[in-house]
This record gives structure tokens, sequence and C-alpha cells, in this order.
């Protein structure tokens, strides 16, 4: 019984600490710049996101009501798709997002936009008739470096970092 006794204390000595070290893990927000690109662009994240794009449109999703801003500028139409969710199109059309949010700018031309955020990114050229557009996603630099040319098949990217 004793060592039954003396087993359980070692283990729970073991395992307190690796259950501290766990709760350290931290994330680090991500960088993405996109500019001049035609196609779709997804972010789906938390953080912060602006842009803007000169014909399209863009879906905005709010996850958690109230922990962030949802503004768009210049929108010709918007359709409330259900109460978190609304699509906006126009031309010359602005855009912010933070806190938790899903944003898709689809079959749009001109597409500047950043993000400082945690989640994921998925870029396309969709097939544009004019495709072009770079970006630069990364942690270190700041979205300085690093431009690449919009791919023309959909990839996902990690926005940020976990360590």
């Amino acid at each position: 019984m004793r060592k039954l006794a003396l087993l359980g204390v070692v283990l729970a000595a073991v395992a307190v600490p690796a259950t501290v070290l766990a709760g350290r893990t931290t994330t680090s927000d991500g960088c993405l710049v996109v500019q001049n690109a035609n196609g779709i662009i997804t972010v789906n994240g938390r953080g912060t996101l602006v842009g803007r794009f000169d014909t399209g449109q863009i879906t905005i999703t709010d996850l958690v009501a109230g922990d962030g801003v949802i503004k768009v500028i210049g929108a010709d139409q918007v359709q409330r798709l259900s109460e978190i969710k609304k699509r906006y199109w126009g031309e010359n059309l602005r855009f912010r997002a933070t806190g938790r949010f899903v944003a898709r700018v689809g079959d749009a031309v001109g597409i500047d936009l950043s993000a400082v955020a945690h989640g994921k990114v998925t870029l396309t050229t969709a097939d544009f008739i004019e495709t072009g557009g770079r970006y630069s996603i990364d942690v270190d630099s700041f979205c300085q470096e690093n431009f690449k040319l919009i791919p023309d098949l959909p990839q996902t990217f990690a926005l940020g970092s976990t360590g």
C-alpha cells in the first residue's frame, strides 16, 4: 500500500510541471500583405484585417459578437446571410474586421489588404483571365520581404504561430 501511495506522489510530481509547461504555450500573430491581386482570398482568424478592392464582393462572418468591429464602406448592395454573416458588393469597396472573423474576398479585382492575425489564409487567382498580384506571409519580418505571386490553385497557409 505504501508503494502505491509513493507511486501516486511521484506521478503527481511529474504531471504538475508538464501541465504548467503546457499552459505556457503562446501564439504569435502573423502578417499577411496582398497587393493588387485578382481572385479569392479568405482569412479565418483572430486579429485585424483592413483592405480594399476595385470591384467584387466580400463576405464577413463575425464569429464572436461584440469582440471586435466589422466595417464596410462603399457597398452598392448588402445581403444578410445569417445573424453573424453578411455579403457586400461594390466598386472601390473598403473594409475592416477585428476580433474573431472569417472574411472572404471573392471574385474581386485589384485586392489590396493587410492582416495581423492568428489563423489561416487561403489564396487563389481562381482562374481569372487577368491573373496577378502578390502576397507575403510571415511572423518575423512583418511582411516586408518574400513576396510571391498569388497561386492559380487555392493554397492555404498558417497565419501566425504557436511557440
